[in-house]
């Protein structure tokens, strides 16, 4: 929140929740969130909900995040296919022999 500039009332009514909630939380008088509140925030700040709770790193590429935050809400088959498509792409993708600018 310190980092977007955004206040707790802002950002509550930004995602759609009542202040009160989130208040709460920061205070830390509760220790939980609803999984409705957690996602909008997520996605407020255009990030995976394990960014959010401090999961996994926060990725500075926002062509990876969006990807990430899709994968999200995606069903299993085509998480299973995006990963298989995504493999053999980088599979495929010729590499530079380090330091001689040559292709292996």
């Amino acid at each position: 929140m310190s980092e977007a500039q955004i206040s707790e009332r802002k950002l509550a009514t930004a995602c759609g929740f009542n202040q009160s909630s989130l208040n709460r939380f920061m205070a830390g008088l509760t220790n939980s969130m609803s999984l409705d509140h957690v996602m909008a925030m997520a996605n407020y700040f255009d990030l995976t909900v394990s960014q959010l709770i401090g999961e996994t790193g926060f990725t500075e590429d926002r062509k990876i995040r969006s990807v990430l935050i899709a994968m999200e809400h995606m069903p299993e088959y085509k998480k299973d296919a995006l990963v298989a498509a995504s493999t053999s792409l980088v599979e495929s993708t010729p590499k530079i022999a380090s330091g001689s600018g040559e292709q292996q």
